[in-house]
Formats: structure tokens, sequence, C-alpha cells
């Protein structure tokens, strides 16, 4: 496989086999064979600036490759110089591109990331490499409330409420009422007890004669029994 690159590299002409684009080729050649003296070599060019270069991939490619090849060498200190030289160049564009085409992973994996000034970009490269999305999740829908029951709705009626109307509208607040105290020692005498003589209407009220009732003497006509006072 490398031996037909090299071959249609060697057929190219020499002004297109100057060009950055031939020379970071070149470079990923001697990487595949193994050989990362002859790629820092191949891309001296474009780093310095010599090699005709159009847009500033081309010079983010071949950092990266530069990288590659110094830490196959065993010189990390310089693979994470290249590295850092990449990202700065890439972080006006956000290039992401060419560190996945130079498969440059590993080399930013091991970057020390106190010692980058692009930590962002770098996990957003990291996480693109992965395999992972970078898009933010879409919010989950609000759930609807749930409807109330018939028996519960039924009980909602009897709850004291501070709205007013036959029907209580959704906002209305329900509250319990404490009941009102029951006097232990209520008398006759707070008790309602009018009586009216007869059955007709528009009849004055007569005089509550109760109170001066005898046990198992007739009022008005109906018996009133021992102890009917304490009915009242």
């Amino acid at each position: 496989m490398t031996g037909k690159a090299r071959a249609a590299l060697a057929a190219l002409d020499d002004e297109r086999a100057k060009s950055a684009e031939i020379g970071n080729a070149r470079a990923r050649i001697c990487l595949a064979g193994g050989d990362p003296a002859a790629a820092l070599a191949a891309v001296q060019e474009v780093l310095d600036g010599t090699a005709p270069v159009i847009g500033r991939l081309r010079i983010v490619e071949a950092h990266l490759l530069a990288g590659l090849a110094h830490r196959k060498l065993g010189d990390q200190r310089a693979a994470n110089h290249a590295a850092e030289r990449a990202l700065a160049l890439a972080e006006a564009n956000r290039l992401a591109l060419p560190f996945a085409t130079t498969g440059s992973r590993e080399l930013l994996e091991v970057l020390p990331r106190h010692e980058t000034a692009h930590a962002a970009l770098l996990v957003d490269i990291l996480d693109i490499m992965r395999g992972a999305s970078v898009s933010h999740e879409d919010p989950p829908e609000p759930q609807q409330a749930e409807q109330l029951s018939p028996s519960e709705l039924k009980v909602l009626r009897y709850l004291p409420t501070t709205c007013r109307g036959p029907r209580s509208p959704p906002n209305c607040q329900y509250r319990s009422t404490p009941s009102a105290p029951t006097s232990v020692a209520s008398t006759p005498s707070s008790a309602p007890r009018t009586m009216f003589a007869g059955s007709g209407a528009g009849q004055p009220a007569q005089r509550d004669v109760a109170d001066d009732a005898v046990p198992g003497q007739a009022v008005g006509g109906l018996p009133v029994d021992k102890g009917a006072g304490d009915l009242y």
C-alpha cells in the first residue's frame, strides 16, 4: 500500500510536490511505514512557511503529524508542544477535521489539561473523535396534570374554600377550618326555644313557656315529659 503511494508522489511535478498538501501526504506515508524521522522532515517546509499553503487546515495537519512523529521518537515534550500549536491554530474556526483525519486522538489524550490554553476545544474534539455528540439534549416536555376522578371531585365540594360561587375555579385554595367550640355548660336559656301557637302564618310568637312548665302538664295542647327541658 505505501509502495503505491510513494510511486504516485514520485510521479508528481516539482511544483506540485512542494505543496503543503503533498508534504503532509508524504509524512503520513512515512508514519505508516514506521519512519517518524522522515515524517518530521516531510512537514518541515510546511511548518517553517516555505511550502505553498492554501488555508490553515494544512498547517494544523502538519503540526499534528509532527506531534505524532515526536511521540514515536519518544519526545513527549515536543509532541505536546506540537499538539498545543495545532489547537491554537484551530481555535479561531473550531477546526476538528484535521485532528480526526490524522488520527491524533492519543496525542490529545495525553496532553496535560493544566498545560493547555485550549481546554474547551480539546474536550470538544475528543468527544467528537470518541463518537459522542456535543449537542445539548432537548428539555423534557412538562407532564400534564392528572385528572381528578368523580369521587375526588365530589369530596372537594365539601371542603371549605376561599372562593365563592356554585363552581370553584381551578386555582381556588381549599383549607381546613376548625369547628366552633361546643359549650359544655350550656343552659336552656342559651338555646333557641321559641314556640308558635297554632299553624297559621303571620301569628305572633308566644312567650317561651317551657321554663314555667311543670313536668307532666300539657303546654299548648302538647304533653311535656319530665326532663324535656334538657333537650333544649
